[in-house]
């Protein structure tokens, strides 16, 4: 094995060198030869160079980039192969100043209407805008959090009996091959305790509100106070953040105040770079759809294990963090609903992460639960900056949907075709519904450069959490599963010069989508122009790294962190294998 593994070893850096003399015009590109039109409104599909790469060859390429010299040779051979050079071409021809992240800005006559309609969630509380709407025929049903309400209200079930059979479903759905892998920390006595506490409020008639004693489930990458945050790695939590350092983060405070039951931690790909949700340390999640003995699909991540909760049917909600999509991909991938809130929304106090493209939200197994969960995270926080300019939360409009003929939804076709057959397909008629069912109007429009767009994101993102994870990648990037070691490796090798082009463009796009939406309310596509990836045993053990799925699955989600504007994935139906679609 050892003799194969140094045969692999040499034939790869073979090729390595050959690719270093074919693309070395190419490192040294004269950028303003480029023909980039800033204002060009033809869409370029995105077309990335990698092969898909499992087990050895997997670990051999992951042991080349950590290899001195040679690993930054390949990191630049990749990033001129998938032409990341034009963001700074781009960027060239843009006569602007730079800004590093979204500041949302209103005007006094905005704000005015948004204190206005907070009134009537402040003053009468959030069931009186909420109310059970759920018309689902099939044979499986969820409970959403006003099942919950209802039920400890009527003494059908009190909150005790509810986390006893959580216990019981997590340790029955968490064994043998077909493990959901979703939930990794629970602190049974800690639970228990929440549990009682809720039990006698309500035996009290001093419930806390609509969350007091529902059970909810928070992403590996957030603080919460008695568990380690391990960030989906095998080093980060015990040695980095382990559980005596912890205080929860401002979502979880706000959770706890409301009587939410925080029943533990759940799975993310590692460090969230990843939009699979593969986890080589904790076990892969597992989709809770077509899962059976001789095939498994992906649930999508990084905020893998917080749908899955939600999808399986333990809880009605969980929260989840999104600088890619990390919440919607994988809500979209599981059939639930999963909102990426406006840049600053959710307040948020921890120092790591990709500060200016990530956001915490939630994934609910309806609307209604989306939206009674972000009532209660969302909102100004002192010790949050991003928040301060957040006008009060307000669940305006909520329920006036019987006609939306007010309303203009973006068209962007080119863009929203380059998807799978069935997505785009499903896309359509979902729109097509929209007008005529609720007498939406349409307006067709275009978002220039779309492909360099998505490159700038991937830049920022990366080279964040590739800040991020700076002082500990000389003594554990060995430690991290291979495929974020390609990717964080790529990320060490810009530039400077790449990451204030990126800036520029991002700044450029801010502008742009501000314009846009002057005439419309929303821009309509899929969530991701692909469903649930097969997981395939090759890549159980080791994960791959397949970066043609990566950019399918990020092709419609990255442009919401990029400007920092809300967005939410919603279920509509289902692809030939029977997996879900999301807009």
């Amino acid at each position: 094995k050892k003799k194969k593994m140094s045969k692999n070893f040499w034939i790869l850096l073979s090729v390595c060198i050959v690719l270093f003399a074919v693309v070395h015009q190419k490192l040294n590109v004269d950028i303003n030869s480029l023909d980039i039109d800033p204002d060009s409104e033809i869409y370029v599909q995105t077309k990335i160079v990698a092969p898909r790469l499992v087990g050895i060859n997997l670990e051999l390429i992951s042991l080349m980039f950590r290899t001195p010299i040679i690993g930054d040779l390949v990191a630049v051979i990749m990033s001129n192969l998938n032409k990341f050079y034009e963001v700074r071409a781009l960027a060239a021809k843009l006569d602007i100043v730079p800004s590093s992240f979204m500041i949302p800005r209103l005007s006094d006559e905005e704000l005015i209407k948004h204190e206005a309609a907070a009134k009537d969630l402040q003053t009468n509380g959030i069931l009186s805008i909420v109310t059970k709407t759920s018309n689902n025929k099939s044979k499986f049903h969820y409970w959403e959090i006003l099942d919950y309400y209802n039920a400890y209200k009527t003494q059908q079930i009190t909150p005790s009996q509810v986390i006893e059979e959580i216990f019981r479903f997590v340790n029955e759905s968490h064994q043998g091959e077909n493990s959901l892998n979703a939930v990794t920390q629970m602190n049974y006595e800690n639970v228990r305790r929440q549990a009682k506490e809720s039990d006698q409020r309500w035996k009290e008639g001093k419930q806390l509100g609509i969350l007091d004693g529902v059970p909810s489930f928070i992403k590996e990458t957030l603080d919460v106070t008695g568990y380690d945050t391990t960030f989906g790695t095998k080093f980060f939590g015990k040695k980095t953040a382990p559980a005596s350092t912890r205080i929860d983060n401002i979502s979880i405070q706000r959770l706890r105040k409301a009587g939410t039951i925080i029943m533990g931690k759940v799975n993310s790909h590692e460090i969230g770079m990843g939009t699979t949700g593969h986890n080589p340390h904790y076990g892969t999640p597992k989709n809770p759809h077509q899962l059976t003995k001789t095939r498994r699909f992906y649930t999508g991540g990084s905020s893998s294990g917080s749908a899955v909760v939600v999808a399986s049917g333990i809880v009605p909600f969980s929260l989840g963090g999104d600088a890619g999509g990390s919440i919607r991909v994988p809500a979209s991938l599981c059939g639930v609903v999963g909102l990426k809130p406006t840049y600053g929304r959710v307040p948020s106090i921890q120092q790591y992460g990709t500060w200016s493209v990530g956001d915490g939200g939630p994934i609910g197994a309806t609307v209604n639960d989306v939206a009674i969960s972000y009532s209660i995270i969302a909102g100004v926080h002192e010790q949050s900056l991003s928040s301060m300019n957040q006008p009060p939360v307000n669940l305006d409009r909520y329920n006036d949907i019987e006609s939306l003929n007010d309303i203009t939804i973006g068209i962007f076709d080119e863009y929203n075709n380059d998807s799978d057959l069935s997505i785009s397909k499903a896309t359509n008629e979902m729109i097509n519904l929209l007008a005529k069912n609720k007498n939406v109007r349409i307006k067709k429009i275009t978002i220039p450069n779309l492909n360099i767009l998505a490159k700038s994101h991937i830049i920022t993102i990366t080279s964040e959490m590739s800040a991020m994870m700076e002082k500990y990648w000389k003594d554990h990037s060995h430690e991290l599963g291979a495929d974020v070691v390609v990717t964080l490796a790529i990320a060490r090798s810009l530039t400077a010069l790449d990451v204030h082009a990126a800036s520029k463009v991002r700044t450029f796009i801010i502008k742009y989508m501000q314009k846009l939406f002057k005439d419309i309310d929303f821009i309509v596509t899929p969530t991701t122009a692909t469903t649930a990836p097969e997981l395939f045993d090759d890549a159980i053990e080791k994960g791959e790294s397949n970066l043609v799925v990566t950019q399918k699955l990020m092709r419609f989600v990255f442009l919401a962190n990029f400007c920092g504007l809300p967005a939410i994935s919603v279920p509509i139906g289902y692809d030939e294998n029977n997996l879900p679609i999301g807009i």
